[in-house]
Order: C-alpha cells, then structure tokens, then sequence
C-alpha cells in the first residue's frame, strides 16, 4: 500500500462520474476526507 496523502481539487467531476466513489476507495483502504477550500487556496490554485 502507498504512503503518504494525495489532494484532488474539482471534486464535483468525479462525483459526478463515480458513483459512491468514497465508498469504493474507503472499502479500499483509502481513509478519504473533504476540506474546502479557503479564499486564498482558491486564488492560489486560480493562479497556478
């Protein structure tokens, strides 16, 4: 199993594509949670 945490932005297209996805990768072994994100963040990532 990999180490370490991977952040995903644009949630709503996975959603969207995948049904119950956070149960699917909990059934894994993946221990998922969802923040939002904070105005700077979001400027940050606009500005990347």
């Amino acid at each position: 199993m990999a180490n370490g945490i991977t952040e995903i932005t644009g949630l709503e297209h996975i959603d969207r594509g995948y049904a119950n996805i956070t149960e699917k990768l909990a059934n894994l072994g993946a221990k998922i949670w969802r923040e939002e994100m904070t105005e700077k963040e979001i400027q940050q990532f606009q500005n990347s």
